[in-house]
């Protein structure tokens, strides 16, 4: 599991690099510092996968930001999107919400993406 941690968090800090998102520690550093809640979402049926990179992303920019075991809970499991109630509530500091939500939402939506697609050919088996 180590090894998978490990890989994860490196694989997590490409992307950011790619980004450029370290070069922009400025603007980072400038956005306040006070905490929002937000609120995760799931618009159709999927099987949830992805957690470990949706964390990473919050936690590399802003270290610890991010409590995981209760999104970790979720890993692997199907849900309905016909809900109006939010899958997940976080709280994290608006720099790290601002700033990684666009990658750490690829991220989370690709793993759930390719879940959900095995699923459906596994029924079909």
């Amino acid at each position: 599991m180590q090894l998978f941690k490990q890989s994860v968090k490196n694989f997590v800090q490409n992307l950011i690099q790619e980004d450029q998102i370290e070069q922009s520690m400025f603007y980072l550093k400038s956005l306040p510092d006070r905490e929002v809640e937000c609120e995760l979402f799931v618009k159709n049926d999927a099987v949830l996968c992805g957690f470990y990179f949706f964390t990473e992303v919050f936690n590399a920019l802003i270290p610890g930001c991010l409590n995981t075991d209760a999104l970790f809970d979720l890993e692997g499991k199907f849900v309905t999107g016909k809900t109006d109630r939010p899958l997940v509530r976080i709280a994290l500091p608006f720099s790290a919400a601002l700033t990684g939500e666009r990658l750490a939402l690829n991220l989370l939506q690709h793993g759930s993406g390719v879940s959900t697609l095995t699923r459906q050919y596994v029924e079909k088996t």
